[in-house]
């Protein structure tokens, strides 16, 4: 129990103090931090060889391990900015970038949108500049279509990106590394892409798309290719309305709560069932699903928290796995603060799976009257969980709180994992013969039309949404730090009484 609690000590230092540090990261700040640390780690040892303040110095320097830590990771990354990556004579101005495309391809009806990892700059005077980092290149002649791998020469100006109203876009880019970008003006192909995993699953998706669109009508394709590839292309604007209205927005935007949503469809579909024969077809669903919809950043990350709230939930709400989903937080921070302090999609995940470990029990236990049917009790109360723990973020983001939110997942639950399970079925079956794949898409497309029913039903509900809610960043932070104060002690192995906290006994 005390090598748990150190732990808990130590990644809850670490990962309070990275959030942080999102605030103060001016150079003059390192000196300070360093002695900080110092004295602290002093203090703490000395108490640590104390014998009767050990326990305490031990957590004390668990505590400042952590921080310091948490010091060195965020110098470490946000040490090189993007004008020191790329010199500043070659901004804002002509010049030609020798790179190599590193992501999916983002294909648009207006533009075309690639991830490029520069390697030399040449802004015309015949002096060849290597340089690194990644650059977000847009193409609005869309042509010739480039490939993942593939070396090309891009002339055009780069620039760096700025906030676009309350929009931070320099902070949405860094969650995946990018710290500049690019309006092309020419682009040639310097050597072919080679063979890659990666390539390999990029065009699996977009044959995968291309066969939908010859199975499925329209939306039913669109939504369809949004359930298996994460893709939104194609979604006509009224639908994607009543989807956000309905809070249903998430089963086509490949994120956190929705890979966590995707889970309690599953454990609804595999109700028949023992709970903890579920977790590895889930937690393998989960790894092909990731890889299907090509396996970026965002998704990876969404996939792990989903998969370590499949163990959480199965495991029971004890402390492993609170110290299981904590690591793993913690290691996606080290690699990358941006993703802590920016990352939509992995701030959701993160608070959907404490919400499921800490509230889903209690709120079974308030719902015994609802019926045990197709799993309904726990898909009620895990999404209910999941609702209130990321209720005031999504305020905070999106101001706007959708009343029937729950109801409507609930509904559509069941039809998602089934809907997905068709569609897969009809692709596959239509490769050998295209009739094939004709039935098995029939059912999915009523499967659809249900979700479809579902979402423009509940969203044509007086007040089924209530817009304007906006929290600021500085209310829903104070929240979670209250929460945290009254949860953090439960972990510990302390309770709160009247009295104030105190140990809890047995």
């Amino acid at each position: 129990m005390n090598r748990e609690r150190l732990a808990m000590v130590f990644l809850l230092t670490y990962l309070v103090a990275a959030f942080s540090l999102q605030w103060w990261q001016e150079t003059a700040a390192s000196v300070l931090w360093l002695v900080l640390i110092t004295v602290t780690l002093a203090m703490s040892t000395a108490l640590t060889l104390h014998p009767k303040s050990r326990t305490l110095g031990q957590h004390a320097l668990a505590g400042t391990v952590g921080f310091g830590i948490a010091v060195l990771t965020v110098t470490a990354i946000t040490a090189v900015r993007a004008p020191e990556i790329l010199p500043a004579r070659f901004l804002h101005r002509g010049v030609s970038m020798t790179g190599r495309v590193v992501d999916a391809p983002d294909i648009r009806p207006q533009n075309a949108k690639y991830t490029v990892a520069m390697e030399t700059v040449d802004a015309g005077s015949g002096v060849i500049v290597p340089v690194s980092g990644l650059l977000l290149v847009t193409d609005k002649r869309m042509w010739p279509r480039l490939q993942y791998g593939q070396t090309v020469q891009i002339r055009g100006s780069i620039e760096l990106p700025e906030v676009i109203e309350d929009f931070d876009y320099p902070a949405y880019l860094r969650v995946n590394g990018i710290g500049m970008l690019m309006e092309a003006w020419s682009i040639e192909t310097v050597t072919a892409a080679p063979w890659s995993v990666m390539g390999s699953l990029i065009a699996l998706r977009e044959r995968t798309e291309a066969r939908i669109n010859q199975l499925f009508p329209e939306p039913h394709a669109a939504l369809m290719a949004g359930l298996l590839t994460g893709s939104r292309k194609g979604l006509p604007q009224d639908l994607m309305q009543s989807f956000a209205t309905s809070g249903l927005t998430h089963i086509v935007a490949i994120s956190g709560f929705n890979i966590a949503l995707i889970i309690l469809a599953l454990n609804a579909a595999l109700t028949w069932l023992p709970l903890r024969w579920r977790t590895i077809p889930t937690i393998v669903a989960i790894a092909l699903f990731t890889l299907f919809v090509g396996a970026s950043s965002s998704v990876v990350r969404a996939a792990i928290m989903g998969s370590l709230s499949v163990v959480a939930l199965h495991l029971g709400r004890t402390g492993a796995p609170r110290l299981t989903v904590l690591w793993a937080l913690a290691a996606m921070a080290a690699w990358n603060p941006y993703a802590l302090w920016n990352d939509a999609g992995l701030q959701l995940s993160f608070l959907a799976v404490l919400g499921l470990m800490e509230l889903g029990g209690t709120l079974q236990t308030w719902l015994q009257r609802v019926p045990e049917f197709f799993g309904m009790r726990e898909a009620l109360a895990m999404t209910l969980a999941a609702s209130v723990a990321t209720l005031p973020l999504q305020l905070s983001l999106f101001g706007r709180m959708t009343i029937l939110s729950p109801l409507a997942n609930i509904l559509v639950a069941p039809a998602i994992p089934l809907a997905m399970l068709f569609g897969a079925l009809a692709i596959l079956l239509s490769l050998i013969w295209m009739p094939l794949g004709l039935l098995p898409a029939f059912i999915g497309t009523q499967l659809l039309t249900w979700i479809i029913t579902v979402a423009t039903t509940t969203a044509a509900v007086p007040l089924s949404a209530i817009n304007g809610l906006t929290l600021s960043r500085t209310a829903m932070l104070l929240i979670y730090a209250v929460v945290g104060v009254w949860m953090v002690p439960r972990w510990l192995g302390f309770s709160w009484s009247w009295r104030g906290p105190a140990a809890a006994r047995g």
